[in-house]
């Protein structure tokens, strides 16, 4: 769960806003079942959270859809004053990103749906909008709530925001479960319902909302997940290991994850013809098990 400060007044919307959060990648919120209250925490100066509570799931996507208006129209403001003076944009992909997120947000809309272009999203990053950010709801229900199914907990969120990614579990089922051995924990699980833990869950959430995926080196004495972007190809995967691997790429070698647990060993999925040989456009995919051949 991603932290939420309280905002600053003269932001355009009072000192209940949420701050803008610098260096975030996605933004994920709490609610509870029926688009309850949001549940927002805030350090404390004792150190200690403090739980806020503010409107729904609508509240919560007005604020932040108007906190990103009001700064977008700030700096077009000042943008247009230069312009009548005399004075040529700074940069005129800024301009035309900003005029673009402005029509989307006056529609309701988040500003990643205003169909930027990569040089327009690169020239208004620094501003943080929170609506350039997918957004993740966590709906945190009881073990009775939980027992009607996650299509009934997050079918309300689906339909009213359906660009938006959601999830439901119990945090206090989980906080249990996470103080388990392993054992009694998939025991416990198996009681309730539980094919996955939520913690697993909300990895795969997070890793589709940011567009990352996961694939695998394999060694004698040491096995290493690395995470990349979709869409990254075998060089680039490459370069991830190292910078050498990926200045010297001739090819790799790749199995999927699901066919090596079949055949148990490389030995076996080569004999099987389960191994096979990728060239520098490969895309890889998620799970995939590399072995990457290079000369420096």
């Amino acid at each position: 769960m991603l932290p939420r400060r309280e905002g600053s007044p003269g932001l355009g919307l009072g000192p209940r806003s949420p701050a803008r959060p610098f260096g975030r990648d996605v933004q994920a919120e709490e609610v509870h079942p029926g688009q309850g209250r949001l549940r927002g925490r805030s350090g404390a100066r004792d150190g200690r959270p403090r739980t806020r509570r503010a409107g729904g799931a609508g509240w919560l996507l007005g604020e932040l859809l108007l906190e990103d208006l009001a700064l977008v129209e700030r700096r077009l403001e000042r943008i247009d004053k230069a312009i009548k003076v005399g004075k040529k944009p700074e940069d005129a992909n800024e301009h035309e990103a900003l005029k673009l997120a402005r029509l989307a947000l006056e529609a309701e809309r988040p500003v990643r749906t205003a169909g930027l272009s990569a040089a327009q999203e690169r020239s208004i990053r620094g501003f943080q909008l929170f609506s350039m950010r997918p957004w993740i709801f966590v709906v945190n229900a009881d073990d009775e709530q939980m027992k009607t199914g996650e299509a009934s907990l997050v079918g309300p969120l689906a339909q009213r925001f359906p660009a938006l990614r959601a999830i439901a579990l119990s945090a206090k089922t989980e906080a249990e479960l996470a103080l388990l051995p392993e054992d009694e924990a998939r025991e416990f699980m198996g009681v309730l319902g539980i094919e996955e833990p939520g913690l697993t869950r909300m990895i795969h959430i997070c890793f589709d909302a940011l567009g990352l995926l996961s694939f695998f080196t394999v060694g004698p004495d040491e096995v290493r997940a690395w995470t990349v972007r979709k869409g990254s190809t075998a060089p680039q995967a490459a370069g991830e290991i190292h910078s050498d691997l990926e200045r010297g790429f001739i090819r790799a070698e790749v199995i999927g994850y699901d066919d090596l647990a079949k055949s148990r060993t490389m030995a076996k999925a080569r004999e099987q013809g389960l191994l096979r040989t990728e060239g520098r456009d490969y895309k890889v995919l998620d799970g995939d098990i590399l072995n990457i051949r290079f000369s420096v």
